[in-house]
């Protein structure tokens, strides 16, 4: 599998698992504490920094450039004032959570330009769920809801939404991977019956009599 799709894939799998968790818990217990909700967000955003350095320095051992260091080191800065501070930051939790929308729903729309321009038939489809879930994460930031549970259960459904977002990219991504080994092994397998074929009539050529 090519290095690319290795970074999608793994990016997407890990991000889909901790968005559906915590979409899940959101939507199920609404009046979950704030404390409860800073750890998760936390842990959350704990390891996709760790993720993003980790993509950064294998991206940098083969003299590739990105910003996920920047945003990994972010994302770490972020996760250790909800662990410590959870009281400070509460209010800000649900900008918190629209951010993390935000940069997922920007993130599917790029992973669907690359998928694009590897040919995948239905690219359209992460992208139109990457622009759901940018409008979801300006709702958030908005909030027209008049209750905190009813806020809270919306949240949790972009969070799951954004989850079988990148599960979706993840499994494209993939799909693309294996199409491109196939068109790959067929490719080669053409040069090698070429070349047998060369061979055999250079044997059946007569030799020249001197």
């Amino acid at each position: 599998m090519s290095e690319k799709f290795k970074k999608v894939m793994a990016n997407s799998f890990l991000m889909a698992v901790l968005c559906i968790i915590l979409g899940i818990v959101l939507l199920t217990k609404p009046e979950v504490s704030t404390s409860v909700l800073c750890d998760i967000l936390a842990v959350i955003l704990l390891v996709m920094g760790i993720v993003k350095i980790f993509t950064y320095l294998r991206g940098r051992k083969k003299g590739e450039e990105s910003k996920d260091l920047a945003l990994g080191l972010f994302a770490i800065v972020l996760a250790v004032l909800l662990f410590i501070l959870p009281d400070k930051v509460s209010e800000v939790i649900p900008y918190a959570l629209a951010v993390v929308l935000l940069y997922g729903g920007a993130e599917k729309i790029q992973d669907s330009l690359e998928l694009k321009g590897n040919s995948m038939k239905y690219w359209w489809v992460p992208l139109a769920m990457g622009a759901a879930v940018l409008v979801l994460g300006v709702l958030v930031f908005v909030n027209p809801f008049s209750t905190v549970k009813g806020f809270m259960r919306f949240i949790g459904i972009a969070l799951i939404v954004e989850g079988a977002a990148y599960l979706v990219t993840a499994l494209m991504a993939k799909d693309t991977d294996n199409k491109d080994k196939k068109n790959k092994e067929e490719k080669d397998l053409k040069v090698t019956d070429t070349q047998m074929d060369t061979a055999a009539a250079k044997a059946d050529e007569p030799e020249e009599e001197f």
